[in-house]
């Protein structure tokens, strides 16, 4: 690995936005578009409905090392990506090729039906929530043009679009009055969450995924082949900046007050990029590291599957130590997400929505 930090201030902000066996203890080896705003012509409209299809198991196991797992909403089998607030936990379902059969979900943390926010889309594909909207991006006709970012309430009614003509959109974050996302062939965008027209930022190149944005910045993944970089520009646009580059495999891209966080699939690393460092510090090692996400006090992350359900979740303290297995027996384990207690993750491999508490 190697790069510079330089382009990344001090102080940036968080951004986040049962069956299985527990472990508490065991340890890997390592250190401590043009959008007018109008409301979408596709079905979203009055009340949101309850899913037609499984609802939720939420019976917990709660038998070891203090935690319980949940799962609270199951036969998701084309879920992709979630996001968590308060009250609930939402998510995107990939349409099956040719149909427009895709949806946008949400359920209660606690627990209950699943319930229909949108329906009737190609492909969402990323997700991202606020204190009164959900937004997502729809990849559409792929590659086509035919792309969408869109919002809807957090209780329901008729969804907007915010930009269209879209190049297969894919990542999508939130912060502040702006929605942020990239178009998986290199350009990144952004819209006020309140509509408008949409900036260009950046061209971040092909390969571009993965997206992230604070006070200092939005940052991205920018991976040609094996050699992945991570790119930051301001958050009203300009010159894109390689901030760290020559990395396998990048996974996953978290950002904390204290830096950037890092997985790479191919080099195994869990890794942390600090204001000043030259390169990544390698916080754990020896893993096959998914998505990360970051609160004030620890970081977690995904070990995928190798062979079936035998994937994982691991934190480690932001303050340093051992890395602590959370949860294992999963199969796929992707796009974590956390609030004030627990941790939530889709388990893509059985199709559900899982729940872990405490973290």
């Amino acid at each position: 690995m190697r790069g510079s930090a330089s382009a990344l201030g001090l102080l940036v902000a968080a951004v986040v936005a049962c069956g299985g066996k527990l472990a508490g203890d065991a340890t890997p080896s390592g250190t401590g578009g043009v959008g007018s705003g109008d409301a979408d012509a596709g079905t979203s409209s009055g009340s949101p409905t309850t899913d037609g299809g499984p609802t939720v198991d939420a019976a917990a196991d709660c038998t070891t090392a203090n935690r319980c797992l949940v799962t609270l909403a199951s036969g998701r089998n084309t879920a992709m990506a979630l996001a968590v607030d308060a009250t609930s936990v939402y998510w995107v379902e990939y349409g099956d090729l040719g149909q427009a059969n895709g949806a946008v979900m949400k359920a209660a943390v606690d627990g209950g039906t699943p319930v229909v926010l949108a329906s009737d889309r190609p492909t969402p594909s990323s997700i991202a929530v606020d204190a009164t909207s959900v937004y997502w991006t729809d990849q559409a006709a792929n590659y086509g043009g035919g792309g969408k970012v869109e919002k809807v309430p957090l209780a329901g009614g008729t969804a907007v679009t915010l930009a269209s003509g879209q190049a297969n959109p894919g990542a999508i974050s939130v912060y502040g009055t702006n929605v942020y996302w990239l178009e998986i062939l290199g350009t990144i965008h952004s819209v006020p969450t309140g509509g408008g027209t949409p900036a260009t930022l950046a061209s971040g190149g092909p390969g571009s995924n993965k997206l992230v944005v604070g006070a200092t910045g939005v940052y991205w993944i920018n991976e040609v082949g094996n050699n992945g970089s991570v790119m930051q520009t301001p958050l009203g646009g300009g010159t894109p900046t390689a901030i760290v580059s020559n990395i396998s495999d990048l996974s996953g891209l978290a950002l904390g007050s204290a830096g950037l966080y890092l997985t790479s699939a191919g080099d195994g690393t869990v890794t942390m990029l600090v204001p000043g460092a030259a390169a990544p510090k390698t916080l754990a090692s020896a893993l096959l590291p998914g998505g990360i996400v970051v609160d004030g006090d620890a970081a977690y992350w995904a070990n995928q599957s190798q062979a079936g359900a035998d994937g994982s979740l691991w934190s480690l303290a932001l303050a340093g130590g051992t890395p602590t297995e959370l949860v294992s027996g999963q199969n796929i384990p992707q796009s974590i997400a956390v609030d004030a207690t627990s941790v939530y993750w889709i388990d893509q491999g059985t199709g559900s929505i899982m729940k872990l508490t405490p973290k």
